[in-house]
């Protein structure tokens, strides 16, 4: 199970729990969703950095992409 997948089911449990008018029940799960949207975030953070670090790599191993070009790309600025 995907963790939109996991998401989505806790989204349905709430609306059922809201549907009851089980307020303390609601907030404990509400809580759980608020981590679990935290921890996908953070995911999506790293996963980011990763495909831009790919993509720094792929641009440097390029005979046409000059080092003063990379180190601009990177935030290395030297002046």
């Amino acid at each position: 199970m995907n963790q939109f997948h996991q998401v989505m089911l806790e989204i349905a449990y709430v609306q059922q729990l809201k549907n009851k008018k089980n307020y303390p029940q609601f907030f404990t799960s509400n809580i759980l969703i608020i981590n679990r949207l935290q921890h996908i975030s953070e995911f999506y953070k790293q996963l980011e950095f990763h495909l831009g670090m790919a993509i720094a790599n792929c641009l440097g191993s390029s005979s046409n992409f000059s080092i003063t070009n990379k180190h601009h790309m990177m935030g290395e600025h030297s002046r």
